[in-house]
């Protein structure tokens, strides 16, 4: 659904989407705490909590990593061929250059690199989703029944 964003999206569909995608994640933060409970010994499951939590964090700090590295290459390779290279120079160093100091006629040219380069990035993270899916088919199942 982020995929559906271009630089004409209102507030109010970014605001819809997003929560949209909140609620998604929502939803299965809480099972994966449950499933990972029930497949540890009792004495464990501080432990195996605690790992979750280790593993949401580097996975977090992973993603914005690698998102930013995606999105900066993208706009460095293509901002130069849209707009003067001394203003996309400008626009790397400070994003805020777009609003506080680009010449209006480059505006929509730099908005749609900007754009593309975050759509790049979704595609990206369906990559690994998928991949994620994929993996999950080969982990174990438990019983969350007890005895």
């Amino acid at each position: 659904m982020f995929n559906l964003f271009d630089a004409d999206t209102s507030w109010a569909e970014i605001a819809g989407i997003t929560m949209i995608g909140g609620v998604g994640m929502g939803c299965f933060t809480g099972p994966i705490a449950i499933a990972l409970q029930a497949s540890v010994e009792e004495s464990d499951i501080a432990v195996g909590s605690g790992l979750l939590t280790y593993a949401f964090t580097l996975g977090g700090g992973l993603g914005v990593a690698l998102a930013f590295a995606l999105i900066n290459l993208y706009l460095q390779n293509n901002l130069p061929q849209m707009i003067p290279p001394e203003y996309a120079k400008q626009m790397l160093d400070y994003p805020g250059f777009i609003r506080d100091g680009l010449p209006s006629q480059y505006f929509d040219a730099a908005i749609s690199v900007y754009n593309d380069a975050y759509k790049l990035l979704w595609y990206l993270i369906v990559i690994f989703s998928g991949i994620a899916f994929v993996s999950s088919l080969f982990v174990k199942q438990y019983s969350l029944k007890k005895g």
